[in-house]
């Protein structure tokens, strides 16, 4: 995920959010296109203070925080939230009875 942050770092601010308007598939709102405008830079930055750890190797991952058994649910099925036809009238392609997205892999 760095990689693919710094790559695109050389690009200003409004290029990078189009960027990730094609990569996740959304359109942002012209308030949310301000707030992302303010608050990547300090995401970049922050990635760059990780690409700085050395020997990260050496360390684990840590999958929590803390050494708490996670606590899991019993699954039991629940009601939709939004009907299907009201998905798919929001939905820009829309095939088979699913959502279809535009590739983002190019191979």
């Amino acid at each position: 995920m760095v990689g693919v942050c710094f790559a695109v770092m050389s690009r200003n601010v409004e290029e990078l959010i189009d960027y990730l308007e094609r990569l996740v598939l959304v359109k942002f709102s012209s308030d949310e296109r301000a707030k992302l405008a303010q608050e990547l830079p300090k995401i970049l930055e922050f990635f760059r203070a990780l690409d700085q750890v050395k020997e990260l190797e050496r360390y684990e991952p840590l999958f929590y925080v803390h050494d708490v058994p996670g606590r899991v649910r019993d699954d039991e099925p629940e009601e939709p939230w939004m009907k299907h036809e009201d998905l798919a009238m929001n939905a820009e392609l829309v095939g088979e009875g699913y959502v279809k997205a535009p590739r983002t892999v190019v191979e």
